[in-house]
């Protein structure tokens, strides 16, 4: 997918494919590359990751709130990787979030994508718009989610969606995730992306990796919380509804039993036996 591209200097150009880009890509080039000014009450940092140099600020322009994630790498290795081998990550990121929202995954509408020249590679920036509803993490812990089924199946859906149009995500933390209940209905969107890969073709050991990684944060949660981890119940009515909403020929026993060894692999890696041992179904993978 290629996107309309205008040159802001010799040094910084933007990508945008929508015309809401123009005055908040301007107040935010000048504010984090040009250090001109931005009235403080309408910026606000909100994840500094130091190891990483990606810094997550929450922007109030024109009556509307923006994300906007500023990658600035400063290791060779990942100068290199981020610049000789892929694209920048803003542009990486702002090209992905189209991909899943012409597959129908809803996904924090992208507004622009800049980058800035430098001798041996090109930071980044990548602005997103506000989505519907409150982070998934947040409603968890005030709600639970033990005994929510119409969450699990709505989680499983969007997974199994997410999964069956070939992408995939290494790190699908429910931090990720913002849910908004509308009308009785859980309507899920993704907001963090920077984890997530399209491929062309995705193969069913790939596509398991996947889901271990996004049960195995299910578990870890509510063991956290309410000091079990998912029900055998729980866990088969999530996997019934992936598998009935992913476009791959899943068999559910397979999957199941594929499925549980693989999370005790992970989780025994993590050295999270105890959540393990709690579970009937994983412990007997022990």
């Amino acid at each position: 997918m290629e996107f309309n591209k205008e040159k802001y200097t010799s040094k910084i150009k933007i990508y945008y494919n929508t015309p809401d880009f123009k005055g908040l890509s301007q107040r935010a080039i000048d504010y984090f590359w040009l250090d001109k000014d931005f009235l403080e009450e309408n910026i606000e940092l909100i994840k500094d990751g130091t190891s990483r140099k990606i810094r997550v600020f929450k922007l109030n322009y024109d009556n509307k709130t923006y994300y906007l994630k500023k990658y600035a790498f400063e290791r060779i290795d990942k100068k290199l990787q981020n610049n000789l081998f892929r694209r920048p990550e803003g542009i990486r990121n702002m090209k992905n979030a189209h991909k899943l929202l012409a597959a129908g995954i809803p996904t924090a509408k992208p507004i622009f994508s800049a980058t800035k020249r430098k001798l041996l590679c090109r930071d980044s920036i990548f602005v997103s718009e506000e989505a519907p509803g409150i982070e998934l993490a947040e409603y968890i812990n005030e709600n639970g989610l033990s005994g929510q089924q119409r969450l699990i199946k709505a989680l499983a859906g969007f997974w199994g969606r997410f999964i069956g149009n070939n992408f995939i995500h290494q790190d699908p933390g429910l931090d990720n995730l913002f849910v908004n209940l509308d009308e009785d209905k859980f309507e899920l969107t993704l907001i963090d992306i920077d984890s997530v890969y399209a491929l062309p073709f995705l193969p069913k050991i790939v596509a398991l990796h996947t889901l271990a990684r996004i049960v195995s944060k299910l578990h870890k949660k509510l063991f956290k919380l309410e000091h079990h981890p998912l029900t055998k119940r729980e866990q088969d009515l999530f996997l019934q509804e992936f598998i009935a909403n992913c476009s791959k020929d899943f068999d559910f026993e397979k999957l199941n039993y594929k499925l549980n060894k693989l999370i005790v692999k992970k989780m025994i890696k993590k050295d999270r036996r105890n959540i393990v041992a709690a579970n009937e179904k994983l412990s007997a993978f022990l």
